[in-house]
């Protein structure tokens, strides 16, 4: 249909829209007919494609779908982790004193507020999957006063688990005791137990693996998001971080 057509027009070159159609089976019948010719429409395609190739005496060339990766513009932003003036970057930034080998520690906490269950839950969850950590229950004390105790008590880092209506909608992981601080907002989360045929987590260290944190910027996220998890690399357990429009995503494989 035209754009800004009236509910129920018709458009000679394609058929009706079924979101037009009212009645449910007839919505169903045309959609299944018209999915039909689109899929006959494609082998006919592929076939004509296919005899064109054994009637060509030239091997014909093999089409490449078009990808994110091989359709993407260039981006002046993106730096090779091999280049000198990143790695430079690397040894002087925030972060720097955390790789000179500093033991990892982590305090997982809530927000003051923080009431609903599965917000706790996420917490206890998080420390079953990071190495080295643990989670605490808030009871109202005032951030400073964890910050000033954890780093007292050794911990390199804190993650403060933010909740919206009883659910965890956010993260904030702190390296102690001067920063960097970063915010990650929380879109979604799928528990082992939601996941068919899941396994049981190990408290093996993880592998962590970063994919497409190409950028200068992505680098030092990459770096702020990993450098808690682990200090070592086993064959257990994998953690892999994707970042893909402006999402990051984690993905927890045995």
């Amino acid at each position: 249909a035209t754009p800004n057509a009236p509910r129920g027009f018709v458009d000679s070159r394609k058929g009706p829209e079924p979101g037009n159609i009212a009645n449910k089976i007839q919505r169903r019948r045309v959609y299944l007919e018209q999915k039909a010719a689109k899929n006959k429409d494609k082998r006919s395609r592929r076939e004509a494609r296919q005899k064109e190739a054994e009637d060509s005496a030239e091997p014909v060339p093999k089409k490449i779908p078009k990808t994110i990766e091989n359709t993407r513009e260039f981006d002046e932003t993106v730096v090779d982790p091999d280049d000198d003036e990143v790695m430079h970057d690397q040894l002087t930034d925030e972060l720097s004193n955390h790789l000179q080998g500093r033991p990892t520690k982590i305090m997982i906490t809530t927000s003051v507020k923080a009431k609903g269950p599965d917000t706790y839950k996420f917490g206890e969850l998080l420390a079953t999957v990071i190495p080295e950590s643990k989670f605490f229950s808030r009871r109202g004390f005032e951030l400073k006063t964890i910050v000033k105790q954890a780093s007292d008590k050794g911990f390199s880092d804190l993650i403060v688990i933010n909740e919206d209506n009883k659910k965890p909608n956010a993260l904030i992981i702190c390296h102690l005791p001067d920063g960097p601080t970063a915010h990650y907002k929380l879109s979604s989360i799928k528990y082992p137990k939601e996941i068919a045929n899941h396994g049981r987590a190990t408290m093996h260290y993880p592998e962590v693996i970063v994919n497409n944190f190409h950028t200068r910027l992505g680098h030092q996220i990459g770096q702020s998001i990993t450098l808690p998890l682990c200090l070592s690399s086993c064959d257990k357990l994998d953690l892999v971080f994707y970042p893909h429009q402006s999402f990051s995503f984690l993905f927890v494989y045995r």
